[in-house]
C-alpha cells in the first residue's frame, strides 16, 4: 500500500523473517585448511591447484563463495578451489 514501511518482513523486534532461521552456511574448510574433502553433493569446483603435499589432493582448499543448504537440500553449492 501507500504507507507500507520499506522494512516490512521485519517483525516488530526487527528480525529477519523466520525462514532465515532455516537456512545454513556449509560447513566449508577455512581457506588454507585443507581439511574437508571436495564432495559434489555439496560443493562446486571452480578450480584446482597443484597440492602442496598429497594430503590436500582432493581438499578444499579456498572457497571463493560459500553455499547454502535449506531444510536439507542444497540451494546453493559451495564454489571451491580444490588441491590436484
Amino acid at each position: 500500500g501507500a504507507g507500507a514501511s520499506p522494512n516490512r518482513r521485519m517483525d516488530r523486534d526487527n528480525n529477519p523473517p523466520a525462514w532465515r532461521d532455516g537456512v545454513l552456511g556449509f560447513r566449508c574448510a577455512a581457506p588454507a585448511d585443507g581439511t574437508e574433502i571436495f564432495n559434489t553433493d555439496f560443493h562446486e569446483a571452480v578450480s584446482n591447484i597443484p597440492a602442496e603435499d598429497e594430503e590436500q589432493k582432493g581438499k578444499i582448499v579456498d572457497v571463493v563463495e560459500k553455499g547454502y543448504l535449506l531444510h536439507g537440500k542444497v540451494i546453493r553449492f559451495a564454489k571451491v578451489i580444490v588441491g590436484s
